[in-house]
């Protein structure tokens, strides 16, 4: 009950307020209208840049923002990498640079955007999240991708990622994504995401299973409550993944050419991946219900079982009780009143009822 009370306590009602607050300064505003909907932090952005080809790597913090334009002729892939999307400013500037909508920067902007995919110009976009599992609290970001003909541009939302090991590999001269365009980039940025999200829904397997044992156990009104947690978890994975099954279809269906018919292929790998997540949210969905099923089962036993023993004691009482109000009526000519044995003989009767009754109930395995 504790743990439950940590976790109300943390709850800041003054932090829910303040991110509906940001998401209303876009009403009315016109179309394009560059607004960070999420909460606002005094940290600094990052902006950092890794250049390869086959044969040449770089990686290098930029000082300036505007340095993250590609000169033309340039021939290597570039991956340009935004820590931080709170300062507008920074934002802005790239899509001056690189020529990006209004809308698609007011889309990145908006930290509640819906996984989907769209073309801008020469740039195919793609919104989706990130997921990571923090002290057992579901966190859940969002990611932009801009994806052109030789650079890719992530936006995150905040510092640290589980892009380490994609960038591990590009750093190998041997390795696969050296010797492959932009377009494999975004395909293993993608891919990285969607692996990340098996081991959150193992975390909550694990939890789940936990769950479980306790539950036949113990119908605690702590794990009722945690219970409620895992739900709204599921609920969450599930609204963050499902748009994502219909975002990697199209991109393996050959419906935009910047992406080769060769990094398709791992496209139909990836949206294999993205049904089997999907299918298993359905069961920890299922899971949740069924888990709810057993602690009502379990609050309906436990009554019940109160309900009998109070039950059994009040019938063991009910003859005691009209003996005892028999001889306790005081009634002037009452034979048993005067009688030398009659009060020994009344508890005698009584403890004769009440005994006989217990083993007759143990005969029929009440108790």
């Amino acid at each position: 009950m504790k743990k439950a009370n940590d976790i109300l306590n943390s709850f800041n009602p003054l932090k829910l307020t303040k991110k509906i607050s940001r998401q209303k300064e876009l009403v009315g505003k016109a179309p394009g209208s560059l607004i960070y909907t999420g909460e606002v932090v005094d940290e600094p952005v990052e902006v950092s840049v890794i250049r390869y080809s086959d044969d040449n790597y770089e990686t290098f913090i930029l000082e300036n923002v505007s340095d993250a334009h590609l000169e033309k002729g340039i021939q290597n892939v570039s991956w340009i990498n935004v820590d931080g999307i709170h300062n507008i400013d920074i934002v802005e500037t790239i899509g001056k640079d690189f020529k990006l909508h209004s809308l698609l920067l007011e889309d990145i902007l908006n930290i509640e955007q819906r996984p989907k995919v769209e073309i801008y110009g020469e740039n195919l976009v793609v919104f989706f999240k990130m997921m990571y599992i923090n002290d057992g609290v579901l966190d859940i970001e969002p990611i932009s991708l801009i994806l052109g003909p030789n650079y890719l541009i992530s936006f995150q939302e905040k510092k640290g990622d589980i892009f380490d090991n994609v960038r591990g590999r590009i750093q190998l001269e041997n390795g696969r994504i050296r010797k492959r365009g932009a377009d494999y980039l975004l395909f293993a940025l993608m891919d990285a995401v969607v692996d990340n999200y098996f081991v959150v829904m193992e975390d909550i397997a694990e939890k789940l299973e936990l769950l479980e044992d306790e539950l036949f156990e113990d119908t605690d009104n702590r794990l009722l409550y945690e219970l409620q947690q895992r739900r709204k978890q599921i609920v969450n994975m599930r609204r963050s993944v499902y748009p994502l099954r219909e975002v990697v279809n199209k991109l393996n269906r050959s419906e935009f050419g910047i992406i080769s018919e060769d990094t398709e292929r791992f496209f139909r790998d990836l949206y294999d991946h993205t049904i089997q997540i999907i299918e298993t949210i359905e069961t920890f969905k299922e899971t949740v219900s069924s888990l709810k099923d057993v602690y009502m089962t379990g609050v309906s036993n436990k009554m019940n079982e109160i309900m009998k023993v109070l039950t059994l004691i009040a019938t063991i009482f009910i003859p005691i009780t009209f003996i005892a109000g028999v001889y306790g009526m005081n009634f002037e000519y009452m034979p048993e009143l005067t009688w030398e044995y009659g009060y020994i003989s009344a508890w005698g009767l009584m403890i004769i009822m009440g005994g006989a009754m217990l083993v007759y109930f143990k005969k029929k395995k009440w108790l």
